[in-house]
C-alpha cells in the first residue's frame, strides 16, 4: 500500500536553464517545498506492519509438505521473489508460512489462487492489478492490511469478506459501491478512498482509532463523522469542504491537506506540524497560534492579512497569489527560512526585517514594492526571486551586501521603462557569494563581469540596448561583450547596417544605412545572453 505524499519544492533553480522550477521569466510555476510537509510525520504503514509482524503469534505447519499450485504465473513469481527461492525451488505448504507482506502494484495478476496457504501473510498491497476474487484470502486471520487500488473487477463485497483488516486502500475503484458497509471495521487506523464518489463518511464514525484518512478527489462538502482520538493525518483534497469546524474530534491532528475546497478560515489546531490549504476561499491569516507548525501553503486564497500570534517552529509559508499588501503581523514568525509571495499586490515588506532567518525569499510578481532596504537585514539569504517585480538599479542598491546570497533572479518581461532597466553588473560586487544569475530583460550590453565572479549558471536573454540618436552616416560604439568579454557570435540586422572594428583596440562600431527606427539582434554561441540593439537615425 502506497502512501500518498504531497511534495512541495523547496530549493529550486532556474526552469528556463533545465534546473527545475521556480524561475520562468514569463510564466512561474513554484511548487513549493523540497521537503514533504508531512516528511518528518510521515512513517509508512509497512514500518508499522514491521513491528506487528515481529509480534505476532505465527502459524506453522502441522501436516505434510507439498508444492502449492498457481494459477498465475505473475503472483507465484512474487512469492518466489519475497521468499527468496530461486526460478527451479517450488513453493510449498511449508516455506510459505515464511510469508509475511507480499506487494505486486501493476504487474497483472488476476488470480490469487495459492495464497489461502500464506497463514502468516498479514499485509499485501496488489495496487492497479485485474483480481477477480479475493476468496483465497477469506482464510488469512493475521491479514490486517490490504492495498487493493484500482483493481476494477472487485466488490465491495469482496473486501468485507476479510474481517481483521485495519488498514485498507480502496481508491480508484468505479465499481464499489454503498461504502457504509465499512463501519465494521471499527478498529480501522489507516484508510485510502481516494477517488470513490464519496458524498459522505458516515460510516468512519465507528471508527475510533483511526490514525490517518486520505479522501482525495470525492464530493465531500463535510467530514463532521471523524471521531477519533488519534487521527494525525487527513488528506481531503479536491472537495467541497467548506469548514473543518464542526468535525467531533481531531485533537491530535498533525498534518492537513485540504487544497482545492471551500475553505474560508484557517484551520487553528494547536497540534498542528504541516497545512496545506491551497485554492480554497481563506480571506485572512489572522490570530494564528500555531505552537507545532513547520510548515504552511497557503497558495491561491484571497489572503489580504496576516496576523501570526505565535508559530515559533514555521521555517516554510508559502503565500503565493493571494491579496497581501503588506507583511504586517508576520513579525512573531522570526524561524521562518523559506517565504514564498509570489504574485500579490505587495507595496511595504518592511516585516522582513524581522525574519532574521530567512533563506529564501520569493517575492516575483510584485512590482508595486516601494522599497527593498528591508531585504538586506536578511544576512543568511541564500536565494533571493524578484522577477518581475520592477527591480531597478536603486532598488538593487537597497539591497546593500548580502554576503551569503547565491541565487538572484531579477528579470523583466514586463513593459518597464528604459531609464529603469539594469544597465550594468557593477552590484555582482555586493554579492560575492553568487553562483546563480538571471537578469533577462534588462539593458546590460557587457557581462563580462560575469567571468570574474563564482557564477557558474546565468541567463541574460532579451536585453534591450537603445543608443543615443545619431545623423546618418555616423559610427556609435557597440559595445556588446559576453562573459569571456568576447562581441557575441551572431549579429542579425533587421534594417540595413553594418559592423566595423578599429585595431589595434579591437572597438566595435555600428552604421546604419537609412534614416529612421533602426536595429539588429544579436547572441552568444551558447545563447545565455541575447537581446536587441536600436537607434534613431535622423538625416
Amino acid at each position: 500500500m502506497q502512501t500518498k505524499k504531497l511534495v512541495f519544492m523547496g530549493i529550486c533553480l532556474f526552469g528556463s536553464l533545465g534546473l527545475g522550477g521556480e524561475y520562468q521569466a514569463a510564466t512561474s510555476t513554484d511548487n513549493e517545498g523540497t521537503s514533504s510537509i508531512t516528511a518528518q510525520l510521515d512513517s509508512t504503514f509497512q514500518e508499522e506492519q514491521v513491528d506487528s509482524i515481529e509480534k505476532a503469534k505465527l502459524f506453522t505447519n502441522e501436516g505434510e509438505e507439498t508444492d502449492i499450485t498457481f494459477k498465475d504465473s505473475t503472483l507465484e513469481n512474487e512469492v518466489k521473489k519475497e521468499l527468496n527461492l530461486t526460478e527451479n525451488e517450488h513453493v510449498t505448504t511449508v516455506n510459505i508460512l515464511n510469508l509475511r507482506k507480499l506487494v505486486s502494484s501493476g504487474s497483472g495478476i488476476s488470480d490469487l489462487t495459492g495464497l489461502e496457504y500464506a497463514k502468516n501473510l498479514m499485509l499485501i498491497t496488489f495496487n492497479d492489478n485485474q483480481i477477480d476474487s479475493l476468496k483465497p484470502l477469506e482464510k488469512l486471520e493475521l491479514l490486517s492490511s490490504v492495498g487493493l487500488e484500482n483493481n476494477p473487477k472487485l466488490t465491495l463485497d469482496d473486501v468485507l469478506a476479510l474481517p481483521n483488516l485495519t488498514e485498507l486502500n480502496l481508491s480508484n475503484n468505479p465499481n464499489m459501491k454503498d461504502f457504509s458497509k465499512l463501519s465494521v471495521y471499527s478498529e480501522m487506523r489507516n484508510l485510502w478512498l481516494n477517488n470513490s464518489n464519496l458524498s459522505n463518511i458516515d460510516f468512519v464514525e465507528t471508527m475510533h482509532v483511526l490514525k490517518e484518512i486520505h479522501l482525495d478527489n470525492n464530493h465531500l462538502t463535510t467530514i463532521d463523522k471523524l471521531d477519533s482520538d488519534f487521527l494525525t493525518k487527513l488528506f481531503v483534497n479536491n472537495n467541497n469542504i467548506t469548514s473543518l469546524d464542526h468535525v467531533k474530534n481531531i485533537s491530535q491532528i498533525q498534518s492537513i491537506l485540504i487544497d482545492n475546497n471551500e475553505l474560508t478560515s484557517i484551520i487553528n489546531r494547536p497540534t498542528l506540524k504541516g497545512l496545506s490549504a491551497n485554492s480554497n476561499k481563506i480571506t485572512t491569516l489572522n490570530d494564528l497560534n500555531a505552537p507545532f507548525l513547520q510548515q504552511a501553503n497557503l497558495d491561491n486564497n484571497q489572503i489580504d492579512s496576516v496576523h501570526i500570534i505565535s508559530a515559533p517552529y514555521l521555517s516554510n509559508l508559502s503565500l503565493r497569489s493571494n491579496k497581501l499588501v503588506t507583511l504586517d503581523g508576520l513579525e512573531k514568525a522570526t524561524n521562518l527560512t523559506q517565504l514564498n509571495l509570489l504574485s500579490n499586490q505587495l507595496k511595504d515588506i518592511s516585516a522582513v526585517k524581522s525574519l532574521p532567518n530567512l533563506l529564501r525569499l520569493v517575492i516575483q510578481e510584485n512590482p508595486t514594492i516601494i522599497d527593498f532596504s528591508p531585504i538586506s537585514s536578511a544576512n543568511k539569504l541564500i536565494q533571493l526571486l524578484a522577477n518581475d517585480s520592477n527591480v531597478t538599479p536603486a532598488k538593487l542598491a537597497q539591497l546593500g551586501s548580502l554576503n551569503q546570497l547565491q541565487l538572484l533572479a531579477v528579470s523583466n518581461t514586463k513593459n518597464l521603462a528604459d531609464d529603469s532597466k539594469i544597465s550594468s553588473l557593477d552590484f555582482l560586487t555586493d554579492f560575492p557569494a553568487l553562483t546563480l544569475l538571471a537578469i533577462d530583460g534588462h539593458s546590460v550590453s557587457d557581462i563580462s563581469k560575469i567571468g570574474q565572479t563564482k557564477i557558474e549558471t546565468y541567463s541574460a536573454k532579451n536585453q534591450q540596448i537603445r543608443l543615443p540618436q545619431v545623423a546618418l552616416g555616423q559610427k556609435t560604439i557597440l559595445n556588446l561583450l559576453d562573459k569571456d568579454n568576447n562581441f557575441p557570435s551572431t549579429i542579425n540586422f533587421n534594417t540595413p547596417g553594418e559592423i566595423s572594428t578599429s585595431h589595434p583596440l579591437k572597438t566595435n562600431y555600428v552604421q546604419w544605412h537609412q534614416v529612421g527606427e533602426n536595429s539588429l539582434e544579436f547572441s552568444s554561441s551558447d545563447d545565455t545572453f541575447s537581446g536587441s540593439v536600436n537607434q534613431l537615425v535622423i538625416k
